[in-house]
C-alpha cells in the first residue's frame, strides 16, 4: 500500500442528497435510497472534501480548488418493484474531460440489458443489447475491450438454465453473439486484454471440464468427464397464472416402476436466489444425492420470485413474503406426480434453510394437506426482527406497510400449524448471526400462545436441534454430521 491521504466531505452527503439511505458502492458512490427503489451514481469531486495532514486537525482545501465543478449526477433510475443492486459497472477511459462514459446494465425494460452511459450534467442512455429475454442477467463478470470496441459478460440470453459467455459492441449495438456451447453453464475467467479466457463447463449431467480458449468463436465441445448412474432431471411447467416454471428432480435409486416414493422437496424460494441451472451440482446437494439413495426422491423448484428471470417475475413477492410462493411449489409436486407416477403425494417433506426454512415453515401450516412433515433451517419468523437492508426492499418499512409485515410473519399463522406431533423439525445456530436466534424463540412463543403445548413439547425434547457455536451456516464437522443424522432420522421415523 502507498500513501494513503484520509479526507473528509466538507458536507454531509445526506444534505446533497435528502432521500439517500445507502452509500452502496465504493470509489464511485452509487446511492440507494431507504425504499430501494431509486438509485443514483454520483460523481463527487477531491474539491468536495477536507483532508487531514498527518493525522492533525481537519485542513480546508485551497480556494482554487473550491471553483473546480460540484456534485454530478452520472445517472439515475428508479423502479416501483425494487433497485437490484449488481457490480456490472464499468468506467471508459476519459478522451474528452467534460464527458464521462461508462457501461452500465439496468432492468428497466423489465429485463437487465447493458448500457452504455454518457454523462455531463445529464446522460444520454444508448441500448447495447437487444431482445425480451434476459439478456445479462446474471452480471457479476463483465470484460471491456476498449481497443476492439466490444464487451464481453456472462449472461442468460438463450435460457435461465444456462450461464453463458456473451460478446456485444458498444461503438455499433445490436445483436448479441454467445461465445460458449450450448448445453452447458459456464464459468469464466478472461485475461486483462481479452485475447484469452477459460471456461470450466459442466450440466447437470457431466461433471466439470476446464477448456483455454484463445480464439472465442472456435470453441469445441468440453469432454465428459463423468457419467452419474441417476443424474438429476430438468423439468418445466406452466403454472396456474401461466409463467413458465423450472425445477429439477432425483429419482430414487433402484427405482421400481409403478411404485411411489417418498418425496423431499429443497426449498429456498426467495429473491436473489436461483437454484434450478443446467449445471452440475456435485457436493452441494450431497445431502439431496444421500436421499435419493436411501430411497427418497427429491425435487427443487424456483417458482415466482427466484432471480435471473427479469424484475416483473422476481417482484411477484413486492409486499407478499410468504404469500406467492408456496402455490408453484406445490402445482410442481403435482405436476409430477401426475406425469412420472413416482411421487407419493400423501408423503412428502419440506426442507430448506434461512428463506427456505422460513418457506417451510409457511408450507406446513398453509398447506398441511401437502406436507406431511417440515424440516426448517435458521428461518426468519418476524421480518421486523431481520436485517432492514434486505427486509425494506421487498416489504417497505413497518411504519409504512404494517400489513405486509403482519401478513409475511410466521407467528400470525402459528394457529394453522398442525395439531399431530412429530411434524416439524426446526434446526437453528444458537450464535447466527444473520437470522438471529429470537426468531426461532418467537416460534415457540408462538406455539405456546395457540395453545399446543404438546406439540412443543416433542419439538423441544426430540425434535428440535441447537447448535450452540453454529452461526447461520453449519461449518463444525461434528455439528453437521449430527445434523444430517437428525434430518434423516426424522424423516425415516415420520415420513
Amino acid at each position: 500500500v502507498g500513501n494513503v491521504v484520509t479526507r473528509r466531505l466538507s458536507e454531509p452527503l445526506k444534505e446533497a442528497f435528502p432521500w439517500m439511505e445507502y452509500i452502496v458502492r465504493l470509489v464511485w458512490a452509487q446511492l440507494l435510497d431507504r425504499a430501494q427503489q431509486e438509485t443514483s451514481i454520483v460523481y463527487i469531486p477531491l474539491s468536495r472534501f477536507d483532508h487531514e495532514v498527518n493525522g492533525a486537525d481537519v485542513e480546508m482545501a485551497d480556494a482554487t480548488a473550491q471553483c473546480n465543478p460540484g456534485l454530478k449526477i452520472l445517472y439515475e433510475e428508479s423502479c416501483a418493484v425494487w433497485i437490484n443492486v449488481h457490480d456490472a459497472f464499468h468506467f471508459m477511459t476519459r478522451n474528452d474531460p467534460d464527458e464521462v462514459r461508462f457501461i452500465w446494465a439496468s432492468e428497466r425494460s423489465g429485463h437487465r440489458h447493458l448500457y452504455l452511459v454518457k454523462s455531463q450534467l445529464k446522460q444520454t442512455c444508448k441500448r447495447l443489447n437487444t431482445g425480451d429475454r434476459v439478456a445479462g442477467a446474471f452480471m457479476m463478470l463483465m470484460w471491456v475491450d476498449e481497443r476492439r470496441g466490444c464487451i464481453y459478460f456472462m449472461g442468460l440470453k438463450d435460457t435461465p438454465l444456462e450461464t453463458h459467455l456473451y460478446s456485444v459492441s458498444y461503438d455499433a449495438p445490436g445483436e448479441v453473439t454467445r461465445l460458449t456451447q450450448p448445453g452447458y453453464s459456464h464459468s469464466i475467467s478472461m485475461n486483462k486484454d481479452c485475447s484469452m479466457f477459460v471456461s470450466v463447463s459442466s450440466n447437470i449431467g457431466e461433471f466439470f471440464s476446464a477448456k483455454i480458449f484463445n480464439n472465442p468463436t472456435h470453441a469445441t465441445p468440453p469432454a465428459q468427464l463423468a457419467e452419474l448412474l441417476d443424474p438429476l432431471k430438468l423439468f418445466s411447467f406452466v403454472n396456474s397464472c401461466g409463467d413458465k416454471i423450472h425445477g429439477l428432480y432425483h429419482k430414487p435409486s433402484n427405482m421400481e416402476a409403478g411404485r411411489r416414493y417418498p418425496t423431499v422437496l429443497y426449498i429456498y424460494g426467495g429473491p436473489h436466489v436461483q437454484l434450478v441451472t443446467n449445471s452440475f451440482k456435485g457436493l452441494r446437494y450431497q445431502r439431496l444425492f444421500t436421499l435419493s439413495m436411501l430411497g427418497y426422491a427429491v425435487v427443487v423448484i424456483d417458482g415466482r420470485g427466484s432471480s435471473h428471470r427479469g424484475i416483473g417475475f422476481e417482484g411477484c413477492l413486492k409486499n407478499r413474503l410468504g404469500q406467492v410462493e408456496m402455490s408453484d411449489q406445490v402445482e410442481g409436486l403435482q405436476y409430477l406426480a401426475h406425469k412420472f407416477n413416482f411421487i407419493d403425494l400423501s408423503r412428502v417433506a419440506v426442507h430448506g434453510w434461512s428463506y427456505g426454512g422460513y418457506l417451510s415453515l409457511v408450507g406446513l401450516a398453509q398447506r398441511p394437506d401437502i406436507f406431511k412433515v417440515a424440516i426448517a433451517g435458521a428461518p426468519v419468523v418476524n421480518w421486523e426482527k431481520y436485517d432492514t437492508g434486505y427486509t425494506e426492499r421487498y416489504l417497505g418499512t413497518p411504519q409504512a406497510n404494517p400489513t405486509a409485515y403482519c401478513d409475511s410473519s410466521i407467528t400470525g399463522i402459528a394457529s394453522k400449524f398442525p395439531n399431530e406431533p412429530n411434524r416439524l423439525l426446526i434446526v437453528h445456530g444458537f450464535i447466527d448471526e444473520n437470522v438471529h436466534f429470537i426468531h426461532t424463540i418467537e416460534l415457540i412463543n408462538a406455539l405456546v400462545k395457540c395453545c399446543k403445548p404438546y406439540q412443543l413439547q416433542v419439538i423441544f425434547i426430540s425434535h428440535y436441534s441447537i447448535y450452540p457455536g453454529e452461526r447461520h451456516g453449519i461449518r463444525n464437522p461434528e455439528s453437521n454430521e449430527h445434523f444430517e443424522v437428525a434430518v434423516i432420522s426424522f424423516l425415516q421415523q415420520n415420513l
